[in-house]
């Protein structure tokens, strides 16, 4: 019986654990895997038009700071009123002066094909600030 009792607490001691970490300081939802290779809950940047080509930059919450390029991008997250969108401020190679800014949505199942708006591939652009928000 006392082995039995321990058991069970161990169990539901390791799914507390399991789920206050999982919680804890989640900016958005997230599915469940990675896909072209990015991350769960991630924004993904790439080296050419392709989502299969390598990735240069991600980041699962806001940066700003330094520059990257980049030739697409795929947002690998779920629904989370507030900040499940990512906008992101770039500018072509040829007028480093004009900012402008694009705004991916959530990948919205885990099918491995891209969902409308959550992914793009572009001309070269360089990317200056990664801001996750509610819409675009």
């Amino acid at each position: 019986m006392a082995k039995r009792t321990l058991g069970i607490l161990a169990a539901t001691g390791a799914f507390a654990l399991t789920a206050s970490l999982t919680g804890a300081g989640t900016v958005q939802a997230s599915p469940s895997k990675t896909l072209y290779g990015c991350p769960s809950g991630y924004i993904c940047f790439y080296e050419k038009t392709s989502v299969k080509s390598r990735i240069v930059f991600k980041t699962a919450g806001n940066w700003k700071g330094g520059e990257f390029t980049t030739h697409a991008a795929f947002n690998n997250g779920k629904r989370y009123p507030g900040a499940d969108h990512v906008r992101y401020t770039y500018h072509y190679p040829d007028s480093p002066e004009k900012n402008r800014t694009d705004c991916h949505t959530y990948h919205s199942t885990d099918s491995p094909v891209a969902t409308p708006g959550a992914s793009a591939s572009f001309i070269e652009r360089h990317v200056s600030k990664v801001e996750w928000v509610g819409s675009c």
